[in-house]
């Protein structure tokens, strides 16, 4: 049986970055894969850069968010594998063949969290990012990470929990992993890098109203599995655990490679 994909991508107003990512997308697709592009009402062109594509399915609706969004586009999914990513960022070259080969052998498995890298907005790479050892209490410690554009899931995982909270508006990426695994799902890291996040001055970054938001949604998933709210001693861990990923051999000589390249483009 073939590996097929049904990937959405949410799109507002990024008529700068939209058409690598879609180039990303459909330069890999396969005859049974699924595109959907989610627009709820760009003003900056960016229509006309989604229409100009015809292998895409395009969902023109208002939505109340990004979460709400991604429910729309997955709602008209017809594969069995799911996968999202943002206008703003791009696949890496034969990351979907990639992707395929790791999903035939491990069929058991209904979430897989694959690796890639930061970049900046001329897609240089910054730093490595993956997860480690992804699970519900070592998300809530702060003691993984997760690398939303390498995620893959099973669409009876996704259904399983309701999709996205749509009332979630700073990590909805991760509460979904959160409950995915809650209801024990299998999940599977894998350090092959398959997608570039691009970091550049109109990403969604820490205003205080986010910070305070993103705060509260994790501290409301912390609530539901321990029964009460963080303590001072958990914030501790938290902030310690922050830092244990980069002694991880092989991440740690990754950033350091990167940041030394880095330091040396900047001298020329």
């Amino acid at each position: 049986m073939p590996v097929n994909f049904s990937i959405v991508t949410i799109s507002f107003n990024q008529a700068d970055y939209v058409k690598d990512c879609i180039d990303s997308v459909v330069s890999q697709l396969d005859p049974g894969d699924q595109y959907i592009v989610v627009d709820p009402g760009s003003t900056d062109g960016s229509r006309d850069i989604i229409d100009s594509y015809d292998r895409i399915e395009k969902v023109y609706e208002c939505d109340s968010g990004p979460a709400d969004g991604l429910n729309k586009g997955f709602s008209r999914a017809k594969n069995e594998h799911l996968y999202f990513i943002n206008s703003d960022d791009l696949l890496i070259e034969g990351a979907l063949d990639e992707i395929r080969k790791v999903l035939k052998k491990n069929k058991e498995i209904d979430v897989f969290c694959f690796s890639g890298f930061l970049v900046d907005k001329n897609l240089r790479k910054i730093r490595p990012l993956r997860s480690f050892t992804f699970s519900s209490e070592r998300m809530l410690k702060c003691s993984t990470t997760v690398f939303q554009q390498g995620v893959v899931f099973k669409r009876r995982a996704f259904e399983g929990v309701g999709g996205f909270n749509k009332s979630n508006r700073t990590c909805w990426d991760a509460e979904l992993l959160y409950d995915m695994y809650e209801k024990n799902n299998r999940f599977m890291d894998i350090d092959v890098p398959v997608a570039l996040f691009r970091y550049h001055n109109s990403s969604i970054t820490g205003s205080a109203l986010n910070f305070l938001e993103n705060k509260a949604n994790k501290d409301r998933m912390f609530f539901s599995r321990y029964g009460r709210y963080p303590k001072y001693f958990d914030r501790l861990q938290m902030k310690v655990n922050v830092y244990r990923k980069y002694f991880y051999l092989k991440y740690t000589i990754t950033y350091l490679l990167l940041k030394i390249k880095a330091t040396l483009r900047r001298k020329i």
